[in-house]
C-alpha cells in the first residue's frame, strides 16, 4: 500500500493510503499532536454493496500495514504525529511512470 502526502485545497497535510478506490483513507493532524484516520467510501462505491464492515476491514488493513512501517503495535499508530507518518510515506517520483501505456510501434502493419 502506498502512503503518499497530499496538500488539499486549504493547505491542510493529508497522507493517503487508499485514494482512488471504493473507499477513500487517510491521516490528519488531529490537533493535539497525534494523528487520525478518516476512511469513507469513495467516488468508485457502489452504494448498495458499501458496508461498515467493509470500511472497518479497510481501517483494519491500513493500521495493520502502517504499524508494520513504524515497528509498533495497530492500536498505538494513532498516537503518533503526522510527522512521524511523514518520514514512512512513500517518496514522491519526479517523473511520470510511462510503462502503464500502451507501447505504439514504429514499425509498419503488414
Amino acid at each position: 500500500m502506498l502512503l503518499t502526502a497530499e496538500s488539499t485545497a486549504a493547505g491542510d497535510l493529508r497522507i493517503y493510503a487508499t485514494q482512488i478506490a471504493s473507499v477513500v483513507s487517510y491521516f490528519v493532524d488531529d490537533g493535539d499532536g497525534c494523528c487520525a484516520l478518516v476512511v469513507e467510501p469513495g467516488e468508485l462505491a457502489c452504494r448498495w454493496s458499501m458496508t461498515q464492515d467493509k470500511l472497518d476491514g479497510v481501517r483494519a488493513a491500513v493500521l495493520e500495514d502502517v504499524a508494520r512501517r513504524l515497528n509498533c503495535p495497530p492500536d498505538r499508530v494513532l498516537c503518533r504525529s503526522l510527522a512521524e507518518l511523514l518520514l514512512i510515506a512513500d517518496p514522491v517520483l519526479a517523473e511520470r511512470v510511462t510503462w502503464s501505456r500502451r507501447r505504439h510501434s514504429r514499425r509498419a502493419v503488414r
